[in-house]
């Protein structure tokens, strides 16, 4: 059985920005008092939200899924939605209001 639940809450992370090849490294998430380390990023793309550039990643922890943005004008990390599953079940898909630009 999933659980989806819509949030704009913040949350601290824990990332590492690498040069070559250029990308994101998220190592954990702390959301609500408890910190979650990040076991994989399943998918990554950005949005524009009128000038603001938005990093949407999607992270796994822990049996949660969690759609994680990074505003590139405030520089914070929220957290969007999270998706609880059980161990044994299948993870759900991404659906977005946006298509990814690649």
């Amino acid at each position: 059985m999933h659980t989806l639940q819509h949030l704009n809450d913040p949350a601290d992370v824990s990332a590492t920005f690498a040069h070559h090849p250029l990308r994101v490294i998220i190592r954990s998430v702390t959301w609500r008092g408890r910190e979650y380390v990040i076991q994989e990023v399943s998918y990554t793309y950005c949005v524009r939200k009128g000038r603001t550039l938005l990093h949407v990643f999607w992270a796994v922890a822990e049996g949660i899924t969690f759609k994680l943005v990074l505003s590139t004008e405030s520089l914070a990390w929220t957290i969007q939605e999270i998706h609880d599953h059980e161990p044994d079940s299948p993870p759900l898909q991404h659906q977005d209001e946006f298509d990814p630009p690649y």
